[in-house]
């Protein structure tokens, strides 16, 4: 298995924490990366979403701070890929994330923490929708799975086009 997180220092126990939790916690392999799957959902978001600012540094899909970004984390996975069999890639965006607030001012993504839970929540289902087909696509014998945590710690899966919490964190934020 290998885990896609974001750089966000604010996070790193509360992965940890998570992954810990789970009884296969030693079979992943981990990528982090500003933004999680950003750089894997990037160019489809604004394609298909914002569509509307191919100008600006912000919401451009040809933007190269995110095409290094996508190269090096699709490099780790192939890199895991040929020390081992990768059954799962698992994509954990987290709330309030900075690289997102930078590279997408343009999709209304909430830019003070807890401002609006439900568009961050917005943005990173269409974000990880994005890059799960990316993954299918280019791993198909892979299996991608969507995740999202917030300041608390806790986290939840989207399956059938659903969230459903399967951790719940220790935090107590009322903004997570």
């Amino acid at each position: 298995n290998f885990c896609i997180w974001c750089i966000d220092k604010r996070f790193d126990l509360l992965v940890t924490s998570y992954l810990n939790s789970l009884s296969n916690r030693n079979d992943f392999y981990l990528g982090s990366t500003a933004g999680s799957s950003l750089c894997l959902g990037y160019k489809c978001y604004c394609k298909n979403i914002c569509n509307k600012c191919y100008n600006s540094q912000s919401c451009n899909p040809c933007n190269s701070d995110m095409k290094i970004l996508k190269e090096s984390i699709i490099k780790n996975i192939d890199i895991s890929l040929s020390l081992d069999d990768i059954k799962t890639i698992y994509m954990l965006n987290h709330q309030d994330c900075g690289a997102i607030k930078a590279y997408l001012e343009c999709s209304s993504y909430p830019q003070t923490f807890g401002e609006n839970n439900q568009k961050d929540i917005e943005v990173n289902t269409q974000l990880l929708l994005f890059s799960e087909k990316y993954i299918k696509c280019k791993y198909p014998n892979i299996k991608p799975r969507l995740g999202l945590i917030d300041i608390n710690g806790t986290v939840a899966n989207y399956v059938n086009k659903t969230w459903s919490i399967v951790y719940t964190g220790s935090g107590t934020d009322p903004l997570g």
